[in-house]
């Protein structure tokens, strides 16, 4: 599914250093415990009776092991309370009727929402658990408040006998639209929103808020497979006409479509690089830009480039490449 961007990574380790930076102010008191409590709650830190707790964001469950294992080093090295604080959670529990639980440490605990909790990772050692998450594309953001908490779907999403329509992209728009989204930062209480694809309702749409499922006559209203099918077999049709036609044309086009670099371009690239030694010219390095793709342009007709209005300036212009 969806993989995160160099941004995506950037602003995460940002949101993890600003986390760790109130963190820090409200140590010195330079943050009251009012101001602080509405900057923790957006990135998943809560703090209840006995210890903080962080939810940790896995959007509609999916999950790598790359994830899991940090996961099991966060509750291995820092899901460890204070000893005198973890016997008096115990005593407390122990005097609730019947036969209570014991309590546990050093786990991680997966939600009916399909994110994650930890119970007892100390407040201080937050930002460094932060820091850690960021590592394999992870965070608590939007975890708790009044706002969506997280898309969940189906466990076998993509890969279930009686499935429709695969959930996943339609849970990966809703995550994109509704995270940090100003109109649902401060909803009159927290949401939750289940998808399911399949015949079969294992996401459990009616534990969540507005459940709903698109009947088939309007699936089959907005599906284009058929009408893009008819399309297809047009176009092969009329291509297979043309390949005919003119045969190094047709080739030419599928080595351009399947992204293939011409069988001549490595030597291509050599030539480049002697002609540019020999020279041996001291020029800025947009004009060695220049040079470069005056040489790729002419061995690759469909590399199109160009700055706009900064294009002289840039030196992206070629010789080869006419104006558009």
């Amino acid at each position: 599914m969806y993989q995160y961007t160099e941004f995506d990574r950037q602003f995460v380790k940002l949101r993890a250093a600003q986390h760790r930076d109130q963190l820090e102010r409200w140590q010195k008191g330079q943050l009251a415990d009012e101001e602080f409590r509405p900057l923790r709650l957006q990135n998943g830190w809560y703090v209840q009776r006995y210890a903080p707790m962080l939810r940790v964001a896995v959007p509609y469950g999916e999950i790598s092991s790359k994830q899991l294992s940090v996961l099991a080093t966060i509750a291995k090295d820092y899901d460890q309370p204070d000893k005198e604080i973890f016997s008096k959670a115990q005593a407390q529990q122990d005097l609730l009727p019947g036969k209570s639980p014991r309590l546990i440490k050093g786990y991680g605990h997966f939600t009916t929402r399909q994110n994650v909790q930890f119970n007892w990772i100390p407040l201080d050692q937050s930002a460094d658990v932060m820091d850690l998450l960021a590592t394999v594309d992870m965070h608590g953001i939007q975890t708790s408040g009044n706002c969506i908490r997280n898309i969940t779907t189906d466990e076998l999403a993509g890969v279930a006998i009686d499935e429709v329509v695969d959930p996943r992209p339609y849970a990966e728009i809703l995550r994109q639209w509704s995270t940090l989204h100003p109109e649902f930062a401060f909803l009159p209480r927290k949401f939750k929103i289940a998808i399911t694809g399949a015949t079969e309702d294992r996401a459990a749409i009616g534990w969540h808020h507005a459940p709903f499922v698109i009947p088939p006559e309007v699936y089959d209203d907005w599906s284009a497979k058929d009408k893009g099918a008819q399309a297809e077999e047009h176009w092969n049709h009329q291509f297979t006409a043309y390949a005919s036609a003119y045969p190094e044309m047709a080739v030419e086009f599928k080595r351009r479509m399947a992204g293939d670099l011409p069988k001549n371009f490595h030597q291509t690239v050599v030539d480049a690089v002697v002609a540019a030694n020999t020279k041996a010219e001291t020029v800025a390095s947009r004009k060695a830009s220049q040079l470069a793709l005056e040489a790729f342009t002419a061995a690759i007709p469909e590399l199109l480039g160009g700055s706009a209005d900064l294009t002289g300036s840039n030196l992206t212009n070629t010789k080869s490449t006419p104006n558009m």
